[in-house]
């Protein structure tokens, strides 16, 4: 308590020599022969507490009290009215006009330690009450401000938002999920999240929340739950556990309409790739029907020898092998498969561009390929190579739009190994680049900036969940300017980074 501040104040000097001995080796000592003094002091400089005589000239103690008390500044520092007025009226009076203490002169050394240190043991352990109250009182707000905020979201949200007991039962839920499966609230807070669940996703829904018990949180999973009606309905749910380990928040967003959009991207893509089929078929089926046509002229004029014939078959079984490997090629991405195999990033990017191939001819475009680095990853072959082909069908559709030379458009494709773990794959262009207020929502759901009759704008959504969601990959898109040839060129640039798979 040393460094504690005290300010005397009285008109008799060998009164404040005596409180001065007394205290002085303990703490600061500020004197005031008078009220007047003692107020500018106050005004000025910090003092923990006062010793405060009521009889003086000018101004006396209790003047002073009314004073300090009605001054905001300085109304919370403690006083002890250090007089010889002793009756108890007058220590009445005292009090009443806002002293801690009253101290009788004559007082011992003692007394006189031991109150003030007490009062000032007390000052200080009144600041950090109300410090604490203050602060709790700051923390009462945010919290009732959070809960504000958070019944604002739960009501209005246009996701479905709901609480779970342990046992998967409803102890909540907004009117978006009410509407999403069109169950009124009492029949909902008879079911549970279960019966909910088609019976195919049942087992799956229990792990899952196994594994929400035991890692806290998870997010972006597909489930299929049934309607009042019997409908079902596509949801991409997130699910936590409560700070009370006892229950589950979920949020669900149906997104039926979207998988019907992703169908109708998968369908417009089978469309790009029948046309890239009948492109790259084309070649290879005239050379066929060439060398069977003049095959079978020879031998109508008698004039087919065996080096021709065995030519001819020759030819024919080649561009027969290589349509069959043509068909494999394009089985892989037409016909779904979610089977996880390890495969490199060279052989996924030219299986995509054996697919793609075509288009990239047809529009003039230069294929601009450095494959520093390969890799192996894990994943679902024909799901990697159809996101690869909506990025690539973007750049395609960019370049036609807004690069007239054909001399200036290119496509590049580049992979490098960031380190032991990471393989990064980029796919740029040309093209110009993404105006800034679109580049921040070219993964957004139904999101074009194309006309409605060439996209809908589910491509680029369809490659973020196949690519970030599922696969872990990080995607991420930004404007890249770079010289090639001797031009300078700005187009869009999307990255992407892999997770490799260990070398056993």
């Amino acid at each position: 308590m040393n460094s504690k501040v005290i300010l005397i104040v009285d008109d008799e000097p060998t009164n404040i020599t005596i409180v001065a001995n007394i205290l002085d080796k303990n703490y600061q000592l500020k004197i005031a022969t008078n009220g007047v003094k003692a107020l500018e002091i106050l005004e000025k400089e910090h003092v923990d507490l006062i010793l405060l005589d009521v009889i003086m000239p000018d101004i006396n103690g209790y003047e002073v009290a009314l004073k300090l008390l009605s001054n905001e500044k300085i109304k919370h520092i403690p006083f002890i009215f250090l007089t010889a007025l002793k009756d108890p009226e007058h220590v009445r009076e005292g009090f009443e006009h806002g002293a801690v203490d009253y101290i009788a002169k004559p007082f011992s050394k003692e007394e006189l330690q031991s109150r003030v240190l007490t009062h000032l043991r007390l000052n200080h352990l009144q600041k950090s009450l109300s410090e604490t109250v203050e602060n709790l009182h700051e923390q009462i707000i945010v919290v009732e401000n959070s809960k504000k905020e958070f019944e604002s979201i739960f009501n209005y949200s246009k996701d479905g938002i709901a609480i779970l007991d342990k046992d998967l039962q409803f102890l909540n839920f907004n009117k978006a999920y009410l509407e999403m499966l069109d169950y009124t609230n009492e029949e909902l807070y008879k079911k549970t999240c279960l019966e909910l669940t088609v019976v195919e996703d049942r087992e799956r829904s229990r792990e899952i929340f196994d594994l929400v018990v035991q890692s806290g949180h998870i997010e972006n999973v597909e489930k299929v739950c049934l309607s009042k009606n019997g409908q079902r309905v596509n949801i991409n749910v997130s699910i936590s556990l409560l700070p009370d380990k006892k229950r589950f928040l979920l949020v669900a967003k149906d997104v039926t309409s979207l998988k019907s959009l992703e169908e109708h991207s998968r369908l417009a893509s089978m469309g790009e790739m029948i046309g890239n089929i009948a492109h790259q078929w084309r070649q290879p089926l005239s050379i066929i029907s060439t060398a069977a046509s003049g095959t079978k002229m020879s031998k109508e004029y008698n004039v087919l020898d065996d080096a021709t014939f065995n030519k001819n078959m020759d030819l024919i079984v080649k561009e027969a092998d290589y349509l069959s490997h043509t068909i494999d090629d394009f089985r892989s991405f037409l016909i779904p498969n979610e089977v996880l195999e390890n495969i490199s990033i060279k052989t996924l990017i030219e299986e995509t561009i054996i697919l793609i191939e075509a288009s990239i001819k047809n529009n003039f475009i230069t294929l601009v390929l450095d494959l520093k680095g390969d890799a192996i990853i894990n994943c679902c072959k024909g799901e990697i190579i159809h996101s690869f082909i909506n990025i690539i069908n973007n750049s395609i559709d960019s370049l036609v739009e807004h690069i007239v030379s054909d001399a200036d458009r290119y496509l590049f494709i580049t992979s490098k190994k960031i380190d032991t773990n990471i393989i990064e794959m980029k796919i740029y262009d040309s093209g110009g680049g993404i105006d800034d207020d679109v580049k921040n929502r070219i993964f957004e759901p139904y999101f074009t900036t194309k006309h409605q009759s060439i996209g809908t704008g589910i491509g680029l959504t369809t490659t973020y969940k196949l690519l970030h969601e599922k696969h872990n990959c990080n995607l991420k898109v930004y404007n890249k300017e770079f010289e090639y040839d001797n031009k300078q060129l700005k187009g869009a640039c999307f990255s992407i980074e892999c997770q490799t798979v260990k070398n056993k």
